[in-house]
């Protein structure tokens, strides 16, 4: 049931019409953005999941809604924080329980409201369609896996065969540009960080803006549509094979030079070394994992993107 269908009669009934799809999608939400702005917007992503679970809570036939904002919520949390650098050692950590058991629970409370439609629970605006938002969930732990466990030496150091770079243009082509982006963004960042030796952000730019180029031109391959005959293979490869190119052996050695100011004869080869591989790599898996979601897509119609 999704939030347009979810009828709901004022009958005195209480209980909650929330999905798991739908729970799911405002988790990695607030998780995605609360990561990516490093705390800063987290009162943000925090009302935003308060007000999914709000919203689709019916009580006695009533309808809740919650009308609490990042930017009401945000001075409480700086105060919050501020209070348990001091008071949270001094309790012992008490001082924590009170915040998130009672401190939280007031504030929520105090913004929780019956909303005068009970018919269906208000839709909530977000900039990322919730199932986008799961797609780059799955999407960058599968680039992740795949670039971190599957890792084929090529014998140019630090330059390995990259068979999550499929996983990411199959996603980025279905899901569109956003998407695209943040599973490059978000995968290999996660790599570099794993690897330990710090995150190699010119070449993590460079994967989210392959996954971004994806994107941008899935109206040549509408593999969501289930349409990835020999035309569109075609131009999914062309596509995929000029943006490594740029990417890869443009733009990566290019900044390594310029913000790194690493050996230019080294960087380029690795460049070229990674474009090979990312190419074929898109190429065969790219292309067989297209072919067979299309085929899925054309059965069953199931994860559609919004």
């Amino acid at each position: 049931m999704t939030e347009k269908e979810s009828a709901i009669t004022n009958d005195g009934r209480s209980y909650f019409d929330g999905t798991l799809l739908q729970l799911i999608g405002w988790s990695l939400l607030a998780f995605l953005v609360t990561m990516l702005t490093l705390g800063i917007a987290f009162p943000w992503a925090c009302c935003w999941f308060l007000r999914w679970r709000t919203n689709h809570t019916v009580v006695e036939g009533k309808r809740l809604k919650f009308n609490g904002t990042g930017l009401g919520l945000i001075g409480n949390y700086i105060l919050w924080w501020l209070l348990g650098l001091i008071l949270g050692p001094l309790t012992l950590g008490i001082y924590w329980f009170w915040v998130y058991g009672i401190a939280v629970n007031k504030w929520v409370s105090k913004n929780t409201t019956f909303t005068e439609d009970q018919g269906t629970a208000e839709k909530i605006r977000t900039p990322i369609p919730v199932k986008t938002v799961v797609a780059i969930g799955i999407g960058a732990a599968l680039m992740f896996v795949l670039m971190r466990f599957v890792a084929i030496p090529t014998g140019i150091p630090n330059v390995n065969v990259n068979l999550g770079i499929a996983i990411l243009a199959l996603f980025a082509a279905v899901f569109g540009p956003v998407a695209g982006f943040l599973i490059g963004f978000i995968g290999h960042t996660l790599v570099d960080l794993t690897w330990g030796w710090g995150v190699w952000w010119t070449w993590v730019v460079c994967s989210a803006l392959f996954g971004l180029s994806i994107g941008l031109f899935r109206k040549l391959y509408p593999i969501e549509e289930g349409k990835f005959g020999l035309r569109q293979i075609v131009g999914f490869n062309i596509v995929q094979a000029v943006t490594n190119i740029v990417v890869w052996i443009g733009i990566a050695p290019t900044l390594d030079v310029l913000i790194n100011q690493r050996p230019a004869n080294l960087v380029y080869t690795q460049g070229v070394t990674v474009a090979a591989v990312n190419i074929a790599s898109v190429l065969i898996l790219g292309t067989l994992l297209a072919v067979g979601y299309t085929k899925t897509r054309t059965r069953a119609g199931s994860l559609k993107a919004e």
